[in-house]
């Protein structure tokens, strides 16, 4: 009773990144130009959260937040509980973030060494970490298409031939 989930979701397009976001969660875009924080925080003066997805709600304002950015290829989107933000401060994972990026740092170790960063600083919360880097998108031959098609109908046929009998 009385609980709701606070929570941060992208959508990635051609046209680049398009966000939504409720609770004390953030969002970080980390390109050329550094670290630039996409979300903001819905927490009262006492650090509560004050707009949830599923209990609290600011009824003078839009209950989530939205937006969109642009990724250009290489760029780094981290997604982050309050258990990482609340244990890291932000010089600190503004540099660490801009230097991965700079490194070309696998996205995966990176959320890795994020989360040990502040489970090593004590976190109180739970830290959950998600990091995406846009790369370019591989083009196929069209052999290699045109095989995965004809693997994929195969199979598909032999369940048909199978379920029917």
């Amino acid at each position: 009773a009385g609980m709701g989930a606070v929570g941060t979701a992208a959508q990635f397009s051609a046209e680049g990144l398009r966000w939504v976001h409720a609770g004390d969660t953030r969002a970080f875009l980390v390109d050329e130009r550094g670290c630039t924080q996409l979300t903001t925080e819905h927490v009262d003066a006492s650090g509560a959260v004050a707009c949830d997805l599923g209990t609290r709600y600011r009824p003078d304002e839009r209950w989530f937040d939205e937006g969109d950015a642009e990724l250009s290829v290489g760029d780094l989107l981290v997604l982050c509980s309050d258990g990482l933000t609340d244990a890291v401060d932000s010089a600190t994972l503004t540099a660490r973030l801009s230097a991965a990026w700079g490194r070309g740092t696998r996205t995966d170790r990176l959320a890795s060494d994020l989360v040990r960063l502040a489970l090593g600083r004590n976190a109180t919360d739970n830290v959950t970490v998600v990091v995406v880097r846009r790369v370019r998108p591989r083009r196929w031959p069209l052999r290699v298409v045109m095989g995965a098609a004809l693997v994929v109908a195969f199979a598909a046929g032999w369940a048909v031939r199978s379920i029917a009998g």
